[in-house]
């Protein structure tokens, strides 16, 4: 769920403090030519991943949402099923909700040197890390209230269908960041593999000039 409310921020790019180390760290083209329309279908691939891994969070909150909601309204009260169609329904308006303000939000423009579109790629790759360890979360407490409808609690049927439903959400979601977290991992990997790579340290007056060239070897 964290991911919809981090993306828009992220898909702006590297904020100030970035663009200061960027001063210092600049991107050149080296012996193997332009890497620029490399660099640049890595960036828009991030930003078409970042995309395509919310409106599958939009669609997974959409179909809790419509499914809870009619799974409550065709339910006893107190039964199992109302308690699972409202937990989800209550997922689902989140996760809407929270692609809904990535879909909509600006996205700045795209980063344009490596650097900046390595900082955005890591950087992703920690939002969803991040993620998946809530996810992880989420399961173990649905579990527990799963366990704990058996230990003597009151209502435990109506405990059953809520923890059902997060340990339902939490495998979901789960899911659905563990796919985006691998395919930023490979975009990461063909950034520092691929990419001709320059770092230079800005020289003073009077100073020498120190560069780390790394230079990828592709197939």
């Amino acid at each position: 769920m964290l991911v919809g409310v981090a993306l828009a921020t992220l898909m702006k790019g590297p904020g100030p403090a970035s663009a200061q180390t960027r001063s210092s760290a600049v991107e050149e083209a080296g012996p193997s030519g332009d890497v620029g329309p490399e660099l640049e279908r890595l960036a828009r691939a991030l930003r078409d991943a970042q995309r395509t891994h919310l409106r599958r969070v939009g669609l997974w909150g959409g179909a809790n949402l419509v499914g809870g909601a009619v799974l409550a309204a065709t339910s006893d009260a107190g039964s199992f099923g109302r308690a699972f169609g409202v937990q989800s329904a209550g997922w689902g308006a989140v996760n809407v909700g929270l692609a809904a303000m990535g879909l909509l939000g600006d996205p700045g423009p795209l980063p344009d040197d490596v650097p900046s579109v390595l900082a955005a790629e890591d950087g992703w790759t920690h939002l969803l890390l991040v993620n998946l360890g809530l996810n992880v979360g989420y399961t173990l407490v649905g579990s527990t209230l799963l366990v704990a409808a058996g230990e003597g609690l009151e209502g435990p049927t109506t405990v059953r269908g809520h923890g059902a439903a997060v340990v339902v959400q939490g495998l979901g979601l789960l899911v659905l960041d563990a796919l985006a977290w691998l395919d930023s991992r490979d975009r990461s990997e063909q950034l520092r593999s691929r990419l001709p790579l320059t770092l230079s340290a800005g020289p003073r007056p009077g100073s020498a000039r120190l560069t780390l060239l790394s230079v990828g070897v592709g197939p």
